[in-house]
C-alpha cells in the first residue's frame, strides 16, 4: 500500500512539473509573439506617422505656393515661377512639426521640375517626412493656374475702355499717316494720337499699345499691336492685317469694305461697341462681347473662348467656330426662333445659348446649323508671343498627382 502511494505521488509531481514546463514554455512564446508584434506596431506607427508627416508637407507646399503667387501677382511663366520654387525651398529645408519631437520633420527636395502649360504650370517635386531613423516619401506634382476670368467680369470692366497713359512715348495731337519707310517698329512704345491713324504700304508696323481717336484706315499694310489697342473705327483693306496682342476696344464700326483678302486678329479679349462688317478672316482668342450687329461673310470667324453677342448674328456664306459658350440675343420670340435665321452653321465647345425677344432662354436649340458640345480645334499661332489672357488676380493651386 506504501508503495502504491508513493507510485502515485511521484505521478503526480511529475504532471506537476511538465504542467510547469508548459506553461512556460508558451508564456516564452507569447511573450516573443507580443514583444515582436509591439515592436512591428511601433515600426508601423513611425512609418504611418512619416507618411502622414509628408502630407503635412504636401499642404505646407501647396500653401506656400498660394501665398507666393497671391503675394507677388506674377505670370505664371518659368522665370516667376523659379523665383517661386527657390524661395519656397528656402522656408522649407526642414520644417520641424513638434517643438518636443525635434526628431519629427519634413523637408522638400531642391530638384524640383517646372513644365508651362496653356493653362499655368505643373510642378513636381518630392516632399519627405522623417520620424526619427524612419522616413516616407512622396513624389507630387501640383498643378498651378490663374483664376478664370468669368466673361461677366469683362462685359463689366470693358463698359468704358482704359484710360491712355499720362505720359506715353508718343503723343500726336494731329491725323498721323505712317507709309512706307515711315512706318514705326518700336514693339514696346506706346501711342496716343488725338486725330486719325492712316498706314498705306507698311509691309510691318509694330508698335506697343495704341489708343486713338480718330478712325483707323490699314491699307496694303501689317499692323501689329503688342497691347493694348483702343480705337475708333476700323477700315482695313485689301492685302492688309491688323492683329492686337493685347485687349481690344473698339468703340466704333469694324469694318473690311468689300475685302475677303483681309486680317483681323485680337489675341486678348475683345469688346466692340458698335457694328461689327467684315468679310476677312476674323479671330479673336479670348472673351469677345458685341454691342451691336455682327455680320461675317466669305471666311470662317473662330473664338477662342466665351461669347456674348448682343445684337444678334448674321452669316453669309461661312461658319462661326466658338471654344467656349455663345450667348446670342435675337430679336424675335422663342415661338419664332429659327435655327435657319444666322445663315451658316455654329459650332460651339460648350453651349448655344440664345436669348429672345420675349425674355425666354433657349439651350442648346435643335437644328441642322447647330454643333454644341462638339470638339472644335482653334489655333493662334499668331499669339504664341502676346500676353497671357486677364485672369482674376486669386491664383488656384491643386494637387495634380501623387505616389509613395
Amino acid at each position: 500500500m506504501r508503495k502504491l502511494i508513493h507510485n502515485e505521488n511521484a505521478a503526480a509531481l511529475i504532471m506537476v512539473l511538465l504542467t510547469i514546463a508548459l506553461i512556460m514554455l508558451f508564456s516564452t512564446v507569447m511573450m516573443n509573439n507580443i514583444l515582436s508584434n509591439a515592436k512591428q506596431n511601433n515600426v508601423i506607427e513611425h512609418h504611418n506617422r512619416a507618411t502622414h508627416i509628408a502630407e503635412m508637407g504636401v499642404s505646407f507646399v501647396s500653401d506656400q505656393f498660394t501665398n507666393y503667387l497671391k503675394e507677388h501677382n506674377v505670370e505664371l511663366n518659368e522665370s516667376a515661377l523659379q523665383d517661386m520654387v527657390d524661395d519656397t525651398i528656402d522656408k522649407v529645408e526642414a520644417v520641424q512639426i513638434d517643438d518636443e519631437y525635434p526628431e519629427r520633420y519634413f523637408e522638400l527636395e531642391p530638384d524640383i521640375n517646372i513644365q508651362e502649360t496653356s493653362k499655368g504650370a505643373i510642378v513636381s517635386t518630392q516632399i519627405n517626412g522623417h520620424d526619427g531613423e524612419f522616413n516616407e516619401s512622396l513624389t507630387i506634382s501640383f498643378s498651378l493656374e490663374n483664376g478664370t476670368l468669368p466673361i461677366e467680369e469683362w462685359e463689366s470692366d470693358s463698359t468704358s475702355p482704359p484710360e491712355p497713359p499720362s505720359n506715353p512715348d508718343h503723343f500726336y495731337d494731329e491725323d498721323v499717316s505712317w507709309n512706307h519707310k515711315k512706318c514705326p517698329l518700336v514693339n514696346d512704345h506706346t501711342y496716343v494720337i488725338t486725330g486719325s491713324l492712316d498706314t498705306k504700304n507698311c509691309g510691318d508696323a509694330e508698335i506697343g499699345s495704341l489708343f486713338l481717336n480718330g478712325p483707323l484706315t490699314v491699307k496694303s499694310s501689317s499692323l501689329i499691336v503688342n497691347g493694348t489697342a483702343v480705337l475708333n473705327s476700323i477700315e482695313i483693306n485689301t492685302l492688309t492685317q491688323a492683329i492686337i496682342k493685347g485687349n481690344a476696344y473698339i468703340n466704333s464700326t469694324l469694318t473690311s469694305g468689300n475685302n475677303p483678302n483681309s486680317l483681323f486678329l485680337a489675341c486678348g479679349h475683345a469688346r466692340f461697341k458698335q457694328k461689327i462688317d467684315y468679310k476677312g478672316n476674323f479671330s479673336v482668342r479670348g472673351y469677345v462681347i458685341t454691342d451691336d450687329d455682327v455680320i461675317f461673310s466669305h471666311n470662317p470667324v473662330v473664338f477662342g473662348s466665351d461669347a456674348i453677342l448682343k445684337n444678334g448674328l448674321i452669316l453669309h456664306g461661312t461658319d462661326l467656330t466658338v471654344d467656349g459658350n455663345l450667348t446670342i440675343y435675337v430679336n424675335t420670340s422663342s415661338e419664332e426662333f429659327s435655327h435657319t435665321q444666322f445663315g451658316g452653321d455654329i459650332y460651339v465647345s460648350g453651349d448655344l445659348i440664345i436669348k429672345t425677344e420675349d425674355g425666354e432662354t433657349i439651350v442648346n436649340p435643335a437644328g441642322n446649323s447647330f454643333h454644341t458640345n462638339a470638339d472644335v480645334q482653334t489655333s493662334f499661332p499668331e499669339c504664341e508671343n502676346a500676353p497671357p489672357l486677364e485672369t482674376t488676380s486669386e491664383p488656384v493651386v491643386t494637387i495634380e498627382d501623387g505616389s509613395y
